[in-house]
């Protein structure tokens, strides 16, 4: 989660300069962290561990919302967790 954070700031530099391929591939890699994590919380049994999961899972969509606004793309539907 931290490297997408640190990656943002290059993404936004991508983005001025009209480089689309790689703010495509930035979206699909949070995506693709979303869809891991709902994995993964699904096959969990620990409590605990599925909690903190669901915490991270929570932030993670919260941030792809609000990467989506700001380079204007529709925020893709996820499942409910």
């Amino acid at each position: 989660m931290c490297n997408l954070f640190k990656k943002l700031g290059w993404m936004i530099l991508a983005h001025n300069e009209g480089k689309t391929k790689k703010i495509d591939l930035y979206l699909e890699s949070i995506s693709h962290l979303i869809q891991q994590l709902e994995h993964k919380i699904h096959i969990l049994v620990d409590v605990d561990k599925k909690t903190d999961l669901e915490i991270t899972l929570k932030n993670v969509k919260i941030f792809q919302k609000d990467v989506n606004k700001l380079f204007k793309k529709p925020a893709p539907k996820t499942r409910k967790v």
